[in-house]
C-alpha cells in the first residue's frame, strides 16, 4: 500500500517488491525515481518535496515513523 498517491497531492511513494522505497516519477530527482532503503531517508526526502512546494499528506510521515518504531529503520 502506498504512502501516499498522486491523488492526494503531488507525490507517489510506496514500499517496492524488491525492498526499497520508490518516489516514483520524483521531480526532485535526475532519474525517473528516488529510491531509499532507510525510512528516516525517505521521510527526510518527503519534508525536501514540501519545502519546494509539493502537497505531501501528513499520514505519509506519520506512518513511516510509525514503521520506524514498529520496523525499524530499515526497508
Amino acid at each position: 500500500m502506498s504512502y501516499c498517491r498522486m491523488s492526494e497531492g503531488d507525490v507517489y511513494m510506496y514500499p517496492h517488491v524488491y525492498g526499497y522505497i520508490d518516489c516514483c516519477g520524483c521531480s526532485l530527482s535526475i532519474e525517473s525515481d528516488a529510491k531509499f532503503y532507510k525510512r528516516s531517508d525517505a521521510i527526510k526526502h518527503l519534508e525536501l518535496h514540501i519545502a519546494n512546494g509539493d502537497i505531501v499528506p501528513d499520514r505519509a510521515i506519520n506512518r513511516l515513523k510509525e514503521e520506524i518504531k514498529e520496523f525499524g529503520d530499515k526497508v
